[in-house]
């Protein structure tokens, strides 16, 4: 049997502020959002607005299939477009599941991430016209080398877009809990108009 292999890369979207896997030639995002006029709202896990600790440890989890994305995921679930506002799994998320064989990628079963995707006991929902689970391919594999090379470039791609440095009142959740109790009772204090 001979396996059709596809490319992988990535590149800089500045629209979305993110980075972003292209397979064959097109946007793995544009590949959830298919072809109908309806069309899914989801971003690149890779995208500056969600915090980077959730995003390295996404990158991580593409690399790793024995490593969780997410933790309330199941290990080897990789999300691919996830909630543009807070990149959570409950505002659905879409993901395919990873596999490593020596020089070959696979990603497969493409399905809307949950914590109990993996329970026997839970019936698959009938995939309905206009779900990207109708058209987003069932299984797309790849060269290990290819895949890891892309991987490596989001990390690049992550490194020449750097998250915003908060200010330090920020990164003290003291000083800041502080400042919010000042802030208030200084509106308090101050007369309505």
């Amino acid at each position: 049997m001979t396996i059709r292999f596809s490319s992988i890369e990535a590149r800089w979207n500045a629209a979305d502020d993110s980075a972003e896997l292209w397979i064959d030639g097109r946007s793995v995002i544009d590949m959830f959002k298919g072809p109908g006029p309806e069309k899914p709202d989801g971003i690149s896990p890779f995208a500056r607005r969600h915090a980077k600790e959730c995003v390295l440890q996404s990158l991580a989890s593409y690399r790793d299939p024995s490593v969780r994305g997410n933790d309330e995921l199941p290990p080897g679930v990789l999300e691919l477009a996830v909630c543009p506002a807070c990149a959570g799994w409950q505002c659905g998320s879409f993901s395919v599941r990873l596999t490593r064989h020596g020089d070959d990628v696979q990603w497969a079963s493409p399905d809307w991430a949950a914590p109990d995707m993996d329970d026997a006991d839970v019936e698959q929902e009938p995939v309905e016209p206009g779900d990207p689970m109708s058209w987003f391919p069932q299984r797309l594999t790849f060269r290990a080398a290819e895949y890891d090379a892309a991987l490596d470039r989001v990390a690049s791609l992550m490194k020449e877009h750097p998250w915003p440095v908060l200010p330090e009142l920020a990164t003290a959740p003291m000083k800041l809990l502080a400042w919010f109790t000042k802030r208030g009772r200084t509106s308090a204090a101050t007369p309505s108009e």
